[in-house]
């Protein structure tokens, strides 16, 4: 099974961000309306923070990055060119 891509200073970066959207948004839910916060609210938010935090650190990381990792064997690579040990870098010009 490949490993997934986990950037943890990008991942906390967005976590901090989207906590304090959601802190925000909060407020908001309280101070303009008649609101009330359930435990469901607490638990669901906490997970759905991380999750969505999780996928904009995905969607943040460099493809190129994301690219040469998933491929371990260099001969499936299509920007490995046969004739060097290294990965062709003709592609990262375009």
């Amino acid at each position: 099974m490949a490993k997934l891509p986990f950037d943890r200073g990008v991942f906390w970066k967005v976590f901090i961000t989207v906590m304090v959207l959601l802190v925000l948004t909060f407020w908001i839910l309280f101070h303009f309306t008649s609101y009330k916060l359930t435990s469901a609210d607490t638990y669901g938010s906490l997970i759905s923070a991380t999750i969505l935090s999780y996928l904009l650190h995905l969607w943040l990381l460099p493809m190129d990055r994301l690219y040469e990792e998933d491929w371990e064997d260099e001969e499936e690579n299509p920007a490995y060119d046969g004739d060097s040990d290294e990965v062709n870098e003709s592609r990262d010009e375009n």
